[in-house]
């Protein structure tokens, strides 16, 4: 039997241009094929213009296509200010503000030009190191439910 690969999830966009100028401006996505409507990243997210001769585009009644973004998208950054910085000087609908995760996390969650929702959040390690310099790598371990080598290792 053969294996089924994962390449690619993809999102249904209304302006290819606008949504390919978001992701890599504001998430710093690098093109890895650009064949005008559709578009791979690098890191395996894909945007395809949804256009009115497409197959899904008519398969769903108009009025249901706004549904079909119950999910979101996850990053992770070392300069997750850096991002803040850049969602607010370009005035992005955020679904919330920053937040601290009950893990010790911090997160925000946005909207791209089509209503996806995507969240921004500290890398692992980038989070760990700021609680370690605030707890014992024990109160880091209890916070954050990894173990103290799991924590060792990502602050060395």
């Amino acid at each position: 039997m053969s294996s089924i690969n994962y390449i690619s999830a993809v999102l249904f966009v209304k302006d290819i241009s606008v949504s390919k100028d978001f992701y890599i401006n504001i998430f710093k996505q690098e093109i890895q094929y650009d064949f005008g409507t559709n578009v791979m990243f690098k890191s395996g997210l894909t945007i395809w213009e949804l256009r009115k001769d497409h197959e899904i585009y008519n398969c769903y009644p108009n009025e249901n296509m706004e549904r079909t973004n119950k999910f979101e998208i996850y990053f992770e950054t070392d300069d997750l200010d850096g991002i803040i910085s850049s969602v607010e000087s370009n005035s992005i609908e955020k679904l919330h503000e920053v937040k601290e995760e009950p893990w010790g996390q911090r997160t925000i969650r946005l909207f791209d030009p089509d209503g996806h929702m995507v969240e921004i959040a500290e890398s692992m390690v980038s989070f760990v190191k700021r609680l370690s310099l605030l707890m014992s790598p024990k109160e880091v371990s209890s916070k954050t439910g990894l173990s103290i080598e799991q924590i060792e290792q990502l602050i060395s």
